[in-house]
């Protein structure tokens, strides 16, 4: 398999972010950050919206929420994994989740995503690993995640809420 190679960012432009969540408040918290940081930030309410503004936008980094109505955040990550447009396949993803559970690091990886932020966020530990991987400018090179909740008595332990999206997903795969 060949080495991951860096986007080619246009050097006219600050780096673009596209923030893909259901609630505001994550929106206006990230994207503020950002945007001290020198960043442009796009949102989009659901997976089928950050869909569609990944098709006309030229963005570095997207951020995804796993549960959203309409489109969650895995199938976003399967769909872009799968895009035949190579800007769109290769663009570095890092999915959010307020799941407990410890299947969901393995579940992200599995589909494709380059990092999981475990909500709450924090700007603390949240902020290094996003623009660690918008510096880096490539999919698929490291897996980062903003820091670890506390361990659950039972380890083995599938949330529903898991089960349910990666069914979902599952299915979309077989009628692809």
């Amino acid at each position: 398999m060949a080495e991951p190679q860096p986007r080619t960012a246009d050097a006219r432009r600050a780096n673009r972010c596209l923030i893909a969540d259901d609630v505001r408040s994550t929106h206006r918290v990230l994207s503020r950050w950002l945007r001290d940081c020198g960043l442009q930030c796009e949102s989009a309410s659901d997976g089928h919206v950050a869909w569609e503004r990944l098709q006309s936008l030229d963005v570095d980094l997207l951020i995804t929420d796993i549960e959203m109505p309409q489109c969650s955040g895995l199938e976003l990550l399967q769909r872009i994994r799968n895009s035949p447009d190579q800007r769109i396949a290769t663009t570095p993803v890092l999915v959010m989740t307020s799941l407990d559970d410890r299947d969901v690091e393995g579940a992200v990886q599995k589909l494709g995503g380059d990092g999981l932020l475990i909500k709450p966020l924090e700007k603390n530990s949240t902020l290094p690993v996003i623009l660690e991987v918008i510096v880096s400018g490539v999919h698929g090179r490291e897996f980062w995640i903003n820091h670890r909740q506390c361990e659950t008595q039972n380890e083995t332990r599938v949330s529903p809420t898991l089960q349910r999206l990666l069914r979902h997903v599952a299915d979309i795969d077989r009628e692809m």
